[in-house]
């Protein structure tokens, strides 16, 4: 019996400080916010968690794509930059030099890597680079064309469309920041990059020679910088017509040597608009 009564006793006592051990202010967790011991995804398969936290294959599987998130993210939105800095390295690669021009003397064939190109077309194209201050782009009449920024968007139309009304004219190109005096006669064209498209095209003549178009071209175009102004250098022109090159972007890991080579080459701010290159500034 007295045995039974401290059993008794030892068991009240047992639940009674239980009952007082329970937390006055418990919360009522929902199921929702709780994290389960395992999930099964359809990309990183099964991850598992001990008391809410992952397992260390967990937290290598969720690194690993947030790695390929961020790299698709910087291919996705740096393809217009690597198309462009491609461009500039075709240019390079057949010996054109930054605000050289290449030119399609006898026009294009299949030998030349391009993005939609035609055979019918005199085409001419430059790296317009403001790096050491800014540039004067000499037009002739008769050109139809247009100048893009490093992150390929676009800056102006040229020739035809563009302010010069296919009358030709001097643009003076000049970065945003720079508080050089601009003198009268040029359109000023603000802009947020040092490198610059230049891409300009000409018809044949009527009979489908180039000669004549072409001598009118190498007359009137020249790109210098405004300090050479007073006395322009000669223009070099590069004849690229049946060269073999290549002016399209990678699509291995040599796509991010581009995109590297483009940052190195413009100012921090010139990829703001590119929300995926943003993290490699």
């Amino acid at each position: 019996m007295k045995n039974t009564l401290l059993a008794a006793t030892a068991l009240t006592a047992v639940f009674g400080f239980a009952a007082q051990a329970a937390p006055e202010f418990a919360a009522d967790v929902p199921d929702s916010v709780i994290t389960p011991d395992a999930v099964t995804t359809k990309t990183l398969g099964k991850l598992e968690f001990f008391d809410g936290m992952p397992s260390p294959e967990a937290v290598e599987k969720a690194f690993d794509n947030l790695d390929l998130i961020r790299a698709t993210t910087a291919f996705l939105d740096g393809m217009k930059i690597a198309s462009l800095r491609a461009m500039f390295q075709g240019y390079e690669e057949v010996g054109a030099r930054p605000n050289d021009i290449v030119i399609t003397e006898t026009l294009m064939d299949a030998r030349s890597i391009w993005l939609t190109p035609n055979t019918t077309t005199i085409y001419i194209g430059a790296n317009v680079d403001i790096s050491e201050g800014p540039v004067v782009i000499d037009l002739p009449a008769g050109l139809l064309g247009l100048l893009d920024d490093a992150a390929f968007e676009y800056v102006t139309d040229i020739g035809a469309l563009g302010p010069d009304k296919g009358e030709g004219g001097k643009y003076l190109l000049i970065h945003n920041d720079d508080e050089t005096e601009v003198p009268d006669g040029y359109f000023e064209l603000r802009t947020k990059t040092n490198e610059h498209w230049l891409l300009l095209r000409r018809s044949p003549d009527a009979d489908g020679g180039t000669k004549g178009p072409v001598a009118e071209i190498k007359a009137g175009l020249n790109v210098y910088s405004l300090a050479e102004a007073e006395n322009p250098p000669e223009e070099t022109f590069i004849n690229v017509s049946g060269v073999q090159y290549n002016t399209v972007h990678a699509n291995n890991a040599e796509f991010f040597d581009e995109i590297h080579v483009a940052l190195n080459n413009n100012p921090v701010g010139a990829f703001w608009t590119c929300p995926g290159i943003v993290p490699l500034l």
